[in-house]
């Protein structure tokens, strides 16, 4: 008897079933490697996530490569409705930095959700206009962009006035110790 088939056995003997084995690839794996199904009697998915991937992969690079490319131009307005309600973080501030290797700190300030914002840096930065955050591009240019530590401060509820006050505060004592990447207050 094979390792697997004795992992199986266990599995669907014991009585508090922690896994089961993918009907694509065979191997036993813990419940959490399947994505949910309201309909199946364990509730999970017969392919493990890594067989599903694999087949999502086939199609979109084989079988239709077209498809995203013409569902988005069909949804783009639904699709952009939809990225941003997803993206913002309701009505809480957060305030973060990015800190170069050589401790020089950017301070920002956003409503949206931290890897939405820090997203949209990496998004601007590699599309080449550089007029909005010079300095802190620069850096990213000298230093590379993932050599930047990205880390929230500060997250409360209120107002974006009472946010943008305090993102103001921070770069204001960066700049009075020659440490900031910001080029507004």
């Amino acid at each position: 008897m094979s390792a697997q088939t004795f992992v199986y056995l266990w599995y669907t003997t014991n009585k508090t079933k922690m896994a089961k084995q993918c009907t694509k690839c065979g191997i036993v794996k813990p419940y959490e490697q399947f994505s949910k199904l309201k309909v199946a009697k364990d509730g999970h998915q017969y392919h493990c996530k890594e067989c599903n991937n694999r087949d999502n992969q086939r199609f979109r690079d084989e079988i239709d490569p077209t498809y995203m490319q013409r569902w988005f131009s069909k949804n783009k307005k639904e699709w952009n409705t939809y990225l941003n309600d997803y993206s913002k973080a309701g009505n809480t501030n957060t305030i973060y930095s990015i800190t170069a290797p050589n401790s020089d700190v950017y301070i920002g300030f956003t409503q949206r959700k931290k890897r939405f914002r820090l997203a949209e840096h990496k998004k601007f930065y590699n599309s080449g206009t550089k007029q909005k955050l010079p300095l802190l591009w620069e850096s990213f240019d000298r230093y590379g962009i993932d050599n930047h530590k990205f880390e929230v401060l500060k997250q409360f509820e209120g107002t974006r006035s009472e946010g943008m006050e305090i993102e103001s505060r921070l770069i204001q004592f960066y700049k009075s110790i020659n440490k900031s990447l910001n080029v507004k207050d």
